[in-house]
């Protein structure tokens, strides 16, 4: 049996650990396993669900640039006490270079994976992070992508054009994105939603997300929509701002937010729309999982072209007035897309999983026959 190393922050409820257990899901267990090396010790959501999938899990501690040398001697002494491991797929951007590095001087074949395109310079540490990540760019045997701003934007153009680039697309188990309309109607009953016009996003309530800009959109969509509700499914460090920012602005009783769910394919289609303000995104597996539900998309107009996939997903710029957003949105929110049609559409644009996860084994696989030679 191959085991894969997976180098993560940990495995909670994000767009990348969720690409991750779709393929973990997908593969052939028996001759292909995943391992986490997470950088926490708190008890993330996947921890279980990894265990009971013949995963293991192991902690290191988390990296900054004070505790260095005790980060790279705990690398260290992980896989030189774990000679099983010949593939090494880092998912964790700020330190690849050290982790990597050590992982080809135990004779790992050293995989780098872009999950992010923030090509934001506002501070030294994202200085320095970009010249770290250039250096991963070198240092890795192969390098993947969600799309390919995000290889650019973390490794540079010159890398993104040589043959060990590649483009893997964060596919979602597509099949489970048709309705169950007994599931549909117990989470709207849940959650009170009752008739209402469902403004709908996923995603981790981080700065990255932009919540500020899509309260701002809510609240004039509400003045043109008074039964509207928003609908916020997901976690993060800045709720409690998120919550006080609610309250201020007088929408206690017309924002709803769920934290992390395990029932996304069917929370989807209680929205009548899905609104995705955010600042950057590597690719932005929610607007693939929306798609895939059929509802119409409203985005930020310089998230990666490969979300065109359905007619019905519209780019606003975020320099537009959050009443422009809103005009946009409530004058396009009926362009629903059969469900069936959307799911097609989904799978022939490659972002169904069960492809992607025959294409990473089958690559892993030729990996370990190159070793064995």
């Amino acid at each position: 049996m191959v085991r894969v190393l997976h180098v993560i922050h940990g495995m909670d409820c994000g767009g990348t650990e969720n690409m991750i257990m779709n393929l973990y899901r997908k593969i052939d267990r028996k001759k292909l396993q995943f391992d986490f090396l997470v950088h926490t010790d708190k008890p993330c959501f996947f921890d279980e669900e990894i265990k009971k999938l013949g995963g293991k899990i192991y902690q290191v501690p988390y990296y900054n640039l004070i505790n260095e040398l005790k980060y790279r001697k705990s690398i260290s002494l992980f896989l030189k006490t774990h000679p099983e491991y010949k593939i090494i797929h880092g998912h964790l951007g700020s330190c690849a270079h050290i982790y990597l590095k050590i992982a080809k001087k135990y004779g790992l074949y050293a995989i780098a994976h872009s999950h992010s395109a923030n090509s934001s310079i506002t501070s030294l540490k994202n200085i320095l992070y970009l010249s770290f990540n250039r250096i991963t760019g070198k240092i890795a045997d192969h390098i993947f992508a969600c799309s390919y701003e995000a290889g650019i934007c973390r490794y540079g153009k010159k890398v993104c054009t040589e043959s060990k680039f590649e483009v893997i697309k964060n596919a979602i188990d597509s099949e489970k994105y048709l309705p169950d309309m007994d599931a549909v109607k117990s989470i709207k009953d849940e959650l009170l939603l009752d008739n209402s016009f469902t403004v709908g996003h996923i995603g981790r309530l981080t700065e990255a997300k932009n919540h500020a800009f899509l309260l701002k959109v809510f609240a004039e969509i509400l003045n043109l929509k008074p039964d509207a509700k928003l609908l916020l499914v997901g976690e993060g460090e800045l709720r409690k701002e998120i919550e006080a920012k609610v309250k201020e602005m007088g929408l206690c009783e017309k924002v709803i937010i769920t934290g992390i769910r395990s029932d996304v394919s069917q929370i989807i289609h209680t929205m009548d729309c899905f609104v995705f303000t955010s600042l950057y995104e590597g690719l932005g597996i929610a607007v693939i999982e929306a798609e895939c539900a059929g509802i119409p998309c409203f985005i930020n107009k310089t998230l990666p072209k490969d979300l065109d996939i359905n007619p019905n997903l519209f780019r606003i710029s975020l320099k537009e007035t959050p009443l422009e957003w809103a005009k946009i949105i409530v004058d396009n929110c009926n362009n629903k897309i059969d469900n069936k049609v959307a799911l097609e559409n989904i799978k022939k644009s490659g972002y169904d999983i069960s492809k992607t996860a025959t294409h990473l084994e089958n690559f892993y696989n030729s990996i370990m026959e190159e070793k064995a030679k």
